[in-house]
């Protein structure tokens, strides 16, 4: 029975912290993203970021890596972007691809697999448990986001010696 109980509950979100504020949440939620504008990123990612319980000097001490590299490289600023997701130019709107993705990556971070499955931090903190979870809202993807950094750090995108050059992990906090 007990092990019945835990893996109905493996996948539901941990009472870790309280709801988000509805303002912060409808502004994240509501603004405009479009491939390549960091802007409405910024927004999000300190308002998710304070929201989990960051410090000024830790938002703003992670801000530069997270955002104008890790989102701006992995999704262009587009929540909802999955991998392979492609965009004709620069200011096309996050919902109009020129080309849809369908791999697993997901999300402004394009968060993997071993991040939201089943067995997978996201998946077990927040209760984002699929890629259709974590491209939900850009609040979700956000948060996938960033708790899977405080989880691994950089590893998440700094696998390997190709993606070390890529996000020039040698800069990441």
């Amino acid at each position: 029975l007990a092990a019945l109980v835990l893996s109905a509950t493996a996948c539901e979100r941990a009472p870790q912290r309280a709801e988000p504020d509805p303002v912060d949440l409808f502004t994240v939620n509501t603004q405009t993203y479009t491939y390549g504008d960091m802007v409405p990123v910024h927004v999000a990612y300190t308002a998710v970021a304070r929201w989990r319980g960051w410090s000024d000097a830790d938002i703003e001490a992670r801000r530069d890596w997270l955002v104008n590299n890790v989102v701006r490289l992995e999704s262009g600023g587009c929540w909802m972007a999955l991998g392979g997701t492609l965009y004709n130019a620069v200011g096309d709107p996050c919902e109009s691809p020129a080309v849809r993705g369908r791999r697993s990556d997901a999300g402004f971070g394009q968060v993997t697999s071993a991040g939201w499955g089943r067995n997978g931090h996201v998946c077990k903190a927040e209760g984002l448990c699929s890629r259709w979870a974590v491209i939900n809202s850009a609040w979700d993807s956000m948060n996938a986001m960033l708790s899977l950094y405080e989880h691994a750090g950089k590893f998440p995108w700094c696998w390997d010696r190709r993606a070390q050059r890529y996000h020039s992990c040698h800069l990441a906090p």
